[in-house]
């Protein structure tokens, strides 16, 4: 990939491409990042503190943390496993990541 830039040219090789959304990606520390670099907000109620939620209005999700390591998230067109509630659980950031960045 040629970029110009100020009368100079340079070039990018697809891995170099790659090794800079590898770093990027390396400053997303948690899933918690993730969800936030998407457009998710906070939510904790006052009735149950302890019950804390992540939602997208503008996109219409909703995620949870699932056991202190996963995401579960619904809404719109987000991988759906086709069980009551709906949804799908994230493990990895990589694959909530991929998701996200679809829609």
């Amino acid at each position: 990939m040629k970029i110009k830039v100020d009368g100079v040219t340079i070039e990018l090789t697809k891995e170099q491409i790659e090794e800079t959304k590898r770093e990027r990606f390396e400053n997303l520390k948690s899933l918690e990042d993730v969800l936030f670099q998407f457009g998710f907000k906070k939510v904790v109620p006052k009735e149950n503190p302890n019950q804390t939620y992540y939602t997208n209005e503008e996109k219409g999700w909703h995620a949870e943390k699932v056991d202190y390591d996963g995401v579960w998230m619904v809404g719109g067109e987000l991988q759906d496993d086709g069980s009551f509630p709906g949804g799908h659980v994230y493990w990895e950031k990589e694959e909530l990541f991929e998701e996200l960045i679809k829609h």
